[in-house]
């Protein structure tokens, strides 16, 4: 009788830290950062050196463009998972922005900083994809969600002169994916690298707001310009809008361990109770 109520009791306490550890968790992940989110594009003048097709180097002033947001530290993609060039070394005709400055993927992590013009690369700090290039990034502090509007929840930053456009997709473990369309809608003049409103995409896949995605694909979708050393999309940055914070592990095993030490003590004091009865 008495190991049934202690297995029983232990039981419980299991439960309870089982629900102090998911009630953390909730509280870490609750409040969607999406607010009043404002992107523009700005020019800045900068000095740099314009090597020519002979050879020869030049010191020019010119202007240069960039992206500005409000955007938080937090939205943005932590880390590289998988990056694959399709640019193809032959097919670049420009000297002045060789195939080498392009090709870092690393460049697409954090805040949007690549300022672009006159094909000098001075300034530029993003990777090129190629004709079907891709690039998988991952969010490790924070994750993606839906908004339950119809505002954008993914940004994507793709850089240059013209809009370039690559096929979106999202995942929760990287290894299955769900498409959420372009980047950007080609016939539109006005605004570069347009958000992504993931919503519209959950009753086809059956999500809801409370579900989250960690990783983010893109692939060139091989109708852009090929014949630069920023050959296809350019990506900058990618940002989750509409996101949560995730908790780092040792918060979370601060709080198991403390509901485990709880919940020993109280189990010892029944125990010892069912022992003197």
């Amino acid at each position: 009788m008495k190991m049934t109520k202690t297995f029983s009791r232990m039981c419980v306490v299991v439960a309870g830290v089982a629900t102090l550890f998911m009630g953390a968790m909730e509280a870490v992940q609750a409040g969607t950062l999406t607010g009043s989110f404002e992107t523009d594009i700005k020019t800045v003048s900068r000095t740099g050196i314009l090597t020519k097709q002979n050879g020869s180097n030049q010191t020019i002033t010119a202007d240069f463009k960039y992206h500005d947001s409000n955007l938080s530290d937090i939205s943005f993609a932590d880390e590289v998972i998988k990056f694959t060039s399709k640019v193809n070394k032959e097919d670049v005709k420009s000297k002045e922005a060789t195939f080498e400055i392009f090709n870092d993927p690393t460049t697409a992590l954090g805040r949007h900083n690549s300022e672009w013009g006159n094909e000098i690369a001075d300034f530029r700090d993003d990777v090129s994809l190629g004709r079907g290039g891709e690039l998988v990034l991952k969010f490790t502090d924070n994750a993606l969600v839906g908004s339950n509007d119809s505002k954008a929840d993914l940004w994507i930053f793709e850089v240059g002169g013209i809009d370039e456009r690559v096929d979106v997709s999202i995942s929760k473990d990287g290894e299955t994916w769900y498409d959420v369309g372009k980047n950007v809608d080609k016939d539109d003049e006005v605004q570069k690298s347009k958000g992504i409103d993931i919503d519209q995409y959950f009753d086809e896949y059956g999500f809801t707001s409370a579900d989250r995605f960690s990783y983010v694909k893109l692939v060139d979708d091989g109708s852009n310009t090929y014949e630069q050393g920023w050959s296809g999309a350019d990506i900058d940055a990618v940002a989750a809008i509409s996101t949560v914070e995730v908790p780092e592990p040792t918060s979370l095993l601060g709080v198991l361990v403390i509901g485990m030490v709880g919940g020993s003590s109280l189990l010892k004091r029944k125990v010892q109770q069912d022992t003197i009865s």
